[in-house]
């Protein structure tokens, strides 16, 4: 499905992401607040889409993930709204916010179109 496409995605950009502010001396890497949408704690979700798409309820893992995940896209539009922010990320954060909301929405709603 589109849900675990993303979030198999989403997990390695976040991968990616933080690899690149923690070992590496790239200055423009640093502080990253994309590392917020594009959370490495995504691919918890994969397993959990699945099983949502079969009638089974998500894992509490998943539910966690979830509930960490939702604040810290809040948190990303927060960062972008703060004067003096130079890193333009609003279209990732028009992409990603309601991606995160939808794939919320099916894990605990229990809609199978996810």
């Amino acid at each position: 499905s589109l849900a675990t496409a993303y979030v198999i995605a989403a997990g390695f950009v976040g991968v990616v992401l933080l690899a690149l502010w923690t070992l590496t001396i790239h200055r423009v890497a640093w502080n990253n607040a994309n590392l917020l949408l594009f959370n490495p704690l995504a691919w918890v979700l994969p397993l959990s889409l699945w099983r949502r798409r079969r009638g089974a309820d998500p894992s509490l893992a998943a539910a966690r993930v979830i509930a960490l995940q939702l604040p810290a896209a809040l948190a990303a539009v927060l960062v972008h709204l703060l004067p003096g922010t130079v890193q333009q990320n609003q279209p990732w954060l028009l992409f990603a916010i309601p991606v995160w909301l939808a794939i919320a929405s099916g894990l605990r709603a229990g809609n199978h179109s996810t």
